[in-house]
């Protein structure tokens, strides 16, 4: 079985969001991180981890990163 997934199979597991990945908001914002790619945004970190949790579970392959985009800073491109 490989270990890797189409990129339209990590989109469609996780529900559509109100608002783009970093828009800026005053609640925290915590986001979920498939493969590298912000895929969504949640204003809690219990919302953020059962949405990782839901995706590892679906193919424990993925590589599923759940944070608070206050306190990282994204890289320059």
């Amino acid at each position: 079985m490989p270990d890797t997934v189409s990129p339209s199979t990590q989109l469609t597991a996780l529900p559509a969001t109100a608002s783009p990945p970093f828009a800026p908001t005053s609640e925290p914002s915590y986001i979920v991180e498939v493969g590298g790619r912000c895929v969504s945004q949640y204003g809690s970190l219990t919302q953020a981890l059962s949405a990782g949790l839901t995706l590892k579970g679906k193919d424990a392959g993925l590589q599923v990163k759940v944070y608070d985009a206050r306190e990282r800073v994204t890289p320059d491109a």
